[in-house]
């Protein structure tokens, strides 16, 4: 793989990203509803992973727990079988 044409091609993609956002800064200078379109949707998209990571906790959350439940069910049936004396509570 030449790394060269690999660095090309990174550089024109950056390139182009900010001329994007150069164009976008220019037409919202002149056209006032073009800035307000675009500052909505960065808005909308901080939003949006707000959000989503607000569900990823939320579901990582959930799923450690039913991890661990089934670790220590899995727990009192191995000592059930393997480690009864460990299990049964003598009664005085």
């Amino acid at each position: 793989m030449n790394i060269g044409t690999r660095r090309t091609r990174e550089a024109r993609l950056i390139t182009g990203a900010l001329a994007l956002v150069c164009a976008i800064a220019c037409t919202g200078a002149v056209i006032p509803a073009v800035e307000h379109a675009v500052n909505l949707g960065l808005v909308w998209l901080a939003v949006l992973a707000l959000v989503a990571a607000g569900v990823r906790l939320v579901a990582r959350r959930v799923r450690e727990r039913r991890e661990e439940r089934a670790d220590a069910r899995t727990a009192a049936i191995w000592r059930a079988e393997h480690a009864p004396h460990l299990t049964r509570q003598e009664v005085a």
